[in-house]
């Protein structure tokens, strides 16, 4: 015996073929299937799977790797690794709204995917040395920590505020991956490491392809840039030299300049 279900807009039938009668239990599962349907409110149709947006990540776990994606629409759904994608994520089919369920999360047009993964953390060659933590407010911090920064999903054009001047357009997603970024700026003990290493000169070139985006081919250093570096140690520290006096002067002019001699006298003038 085969039952056919046929829902409308606003009621559910069953119809039964072959030659049984419906007996009372179909008659109650009759009910109970009209009433479902009579009661669901924000379904397609017949359908007793409700949409369930995601606002993070950890709520996509049917799957390992799991990731909550914005659809074109905007909305966000649960997406899972899937390598015949492009993008390498295809939408889940589990309360996946749009018209989206199933199909593979287009590639985004900037910097990642959120399963990209934390990237690796290495030690620059200025801190490699064991340089002494003397960063931070209390002045015992490690100088060259890298704390990572968690990627996702945004909108470009959404920016809500109370200054007026909010922007709640959100035609145009993207994907941000992880990354790390350094907490302090380059302090005088790693350039100091960095000089005595001989680094940064024509002898001792950054490698080809340092510094690249994982995602930009031919982002990385290049060896036709090496011709622009100093020769050497000493021709390094000569042309800092040469700029360090360089500014300085600049300096004293523009004190002479404002007026600004305090204790200092022309050098034209007599003692």
């Amino acid at each position: 015996m085969n039952a056919i279900r046929t829902c409308g807009a606003r009621r559910c039938t069953v119809q039964f073929g072959g030659s049984l009668r419906p007996n009372r239990y179909m008659r109650t599962s009759k009910v109970i299937l009209w009433l479902l349907c009579a009661s669901s409110i924000s379904l397609v149709g017949c359908s007793l799977v409700a949409y369930v947006q995601c606002e993070q990540s950890s709520v996509c776990d049917l799957h390992a790797g799991g990731a909550c994606m914005a659809a074109p629409s905007g909305n966000m759904w649960c997406a899972y690794p899937d390598s015949s994608c492009s993008s390498g994520y295809r939408y889940g089919t589990f309360q996946t709204g749009d018209g989206v369920a199933g199909l593979c999360v287009a590639e985004r047009p900037d910097a990642g995917l959120p399963g990209d993964g934390p990237p690796a953390m290495t030690v620059p060659a200025s801190c490699a040395a064991g340089l002494l933590q003397t960063c931070g407010a209390f002045t015992n911090a490690d100088c060259c920590r890298s704390p990572l920064v968690a990627g996702g999903d945004y909108f470009r054009s959404y920016d809500v505020g109370a200054d007026g001047g909010s922007l709640s357009d959100k035609s145009f997603p993207a994907t941000v991956s992880s990354f790390r970024l350094d907490q302090y700026e380059i302090t005088v003990g790693r350039f100091r490491a960095f000089v005595e290493g001989n680094m940064g000169t024509r002898s001792n070139p950054p490698a080809i392809g340092a510094g690249a985006h994982a995602r930009i081919p031919g982002s990385g250093w290049q060896a036709s840039w090496n011709q622009f570096l100093p020769v050497d140690k000493s021709a390094f520290l000569a042309s800092l030299h040469r700029r360090v006096s360089l500014r300085a002067c600049a300096v004293k002019l523009a004190g002479l300049q404002r007026g600004d001699r305090g204790s200092r006298r022309h050098p034209n003038r007599a003692a």
